[in-house]
């Protein structure tokens, strides 16, 4: 947990999912492989910060592989670990041509995507008692009428931990 008066720069309230992703030349998938949007929000974050000020929300679920864990402390973010008793976050990411890997096809290969467990979404209450409450930008990802629900009990939850209205923004990746 982060010392509480740390300045947090940041926080995503994505995802973040363990993926097992098929290419075509490999006989075998890579398994485990850290996806989602609180990863790459993160570890983008952290290139242009000062790493401490980036938070990390996980949500780990009871079959969290301790290696990803010790691999997400060792970016040196101010990382908060929820963890829950439902199975993690899993998917299997399926690159379905040869094209993986080509420059020339790069920017459309095609591929496939399924949830292999349930999403656990972070929520604005695992935030609570944590510095990343105070962060002065929140990364949210989901459709509008979830963004709808979150923002205002995020703005709930500043409010009773004693901070005014302002200050603060929201950065949406949206999907529909």
């Amino acid at each position: 947990m982060p010392p509480s008066h740390l300045q947090i720069s940041t926080v995503s309230l994505g995802m973040l999912i363990l993926d097992d992703i098929h290419i075509p030349t490999r006989p075998q998938p890579l398994t485990n492989v850290l996806g989602g949007s609180a990863a790459f929000v993160t570890l983008g974050e952290r290139l242009f910060l000062d790493p401490t000020s980036v938070g990390c929300l996980v949500i780990a679920g009871h079959d969290f592989p301790a290696e990803i864990r010790t691999e997400i402390e060792s970016w040196g973010t101010s990382t908060v670990v929820r963890q829950r008793d439902q199975p993690s976050s899993r998917g299997r990411l399926v690159y379905e041509d040869e094209g993986f890997g080509d420059i020339a096809n790069a920017h459309r290969p095609a591929k496939s995507f399924t949830y292999t467990h349930p999403p656990l979404k972070a929520a604005p209450s695992d935030l609570r008692n944590t510095p990343l409450l105070h962060a002065k930008v929140f990364h949210l990802f989901g459709p509008p009428e979830e963004i709808l629900i979150l923002v205002p009990e995020l703005l709930h939850l500043r409010h009773e931990a004693g901070w005014v209205a302002g200050g603060g923004e929201g950065r949406w990746e949206g999907v529909l």
